[in-house]
């Protein structure tokens, strides 16, 4: 599994940002979040608690519209920019 600066590594897990977070806001559905990545409910909630526990902050406003937010809102927006760089030099 690989993994760079963005990840958080808990035990033999890696937590990315863009599939928790990312995907909540992205479809407004904690529910259709977790069918797209193919876990529970639980599990999105348990990759957030654990990404706003690394950062000290929340990342996303838990009510409908769900938003980013500052924090979750640069981290998101770093985030897309690594996958960016990481698919330029491949």
């Amino acid at each position: 599994m690989s993994s760079n600066a963005l990840d958080f590594v808990v035990g033999d897990y890696v937590v990315y940002p863009k599939h928790g977070v990312g995907r909540v806001i992205e479809l407004q559905s904690f529910e259709k979040a977790a069918n797209k990545l193919n876990i529970s409910q639980s599990a999105v909630s348990q990759r957030i608690a654990l990404l706003e526990k690394h950062y000290g902050a929340p990342l996303m406003l838990r009510y409908l519209p769900y938003q980013a937010t500052a924090v979750g809102e640069k981290l998101l927006n770093h985030w897309i920019k690594v996958q960016w760089l990481e698919g330029v030099l491949t």
